[in-house]
């Protein structure tokens, strides 16, 4: 069997899957906070064509069954159907999680393929200290050092050059420098010094908790 979306594009549906079911398993995800148990009433779909067998109607109202509303999750398909999803009822709309409560919300955060794009980053420089022979300003040896890696552009503020001089002797010459995506740098620290910053997402019910942690 088949399940037609009204937007075109179809899936298979195996005997005995209900439409709920169905979507899911081919990466199509509707809010249902009760994990699909038939007790939100949210994973409402409409049938515009086909028959399909309705085990119960939850909290739809009478309006809605007269329009052909169904719970994706009590409804199994006997033929191919034909379906539309409401924009309210869809987990994800173009790119963007909906804010809503879903226990398939964590499935569909693991069929994600994560792409990581962090707004800071950090070059390691290995300066040559300075000699009588080599007496270029300690910002140009920092240009010189990031366009060997192949970074141009970089914008220093007042801050980072009063203290930079200090820095930079401190660690020995040998130092991480922190920069921000659009080239603009912050901060050294010794080359050594390596933490690791990340953060912890707890989404609830009704509630979505960050918390900040440093690996040593």
């Amino acid at each position: 069997m088949e399940i037609t979306i009204a937007d075109g594009k179809s899936i298979p549906a195996k005997a005995g899957e209900s439409i709920y079911e169905a979507l899911r398993n081919n990466g199509i995800y509707l809010v249902a906070s009760c994990g699909g148990k038939g007790v939100c009433g949210k994973c409402r779909v409409k049938i515009i064509e086909g028959r399909s067998r309705i085990k119960a109607a939850g909290k739809l109202r009478k309006k809605d069954k007269e329009q052909g509303i169904v719970l994706a999750c009590r409804t199994f398909p006997q033929e191919n159907i034909l379906i539309e999803i409401p924009e309210d009822a869809k987990l994800v709309i173009g790119n963007k999680i909906a804010v809503s409560k879903s226990k398939g919300l964590l499935e569909f955060l693991r069929s994600v393929e994560p792409v990581f794009t962090p707004p800071v980053k950090c070059a390691v420089l290995n300066l040559a200290p300075p000699t009588i022979h080599d007496h270029i300003s300690d910002l140009e040896r920092i240009k010189k050092a990031l366009a060997e890696k192949g970074i141009y552009g970089m914008s220093f503020s007042h801050d980072f050059v009063s203290s930079m001089s200090k820095s930079l002797r401190a660690a020995g010459w040998k130092v991480n420098l922190a920069y921000t995506d659009n080239l603009e740098a912050f901060a050294l620290s010794p080359a050594e010094c390596m933490n690791k910053y990340g953060i912890a997402v707890d989404i609830g019910t009704t509630t979505v908790v960050l918390s900040d942690a440093l690996w040593r």
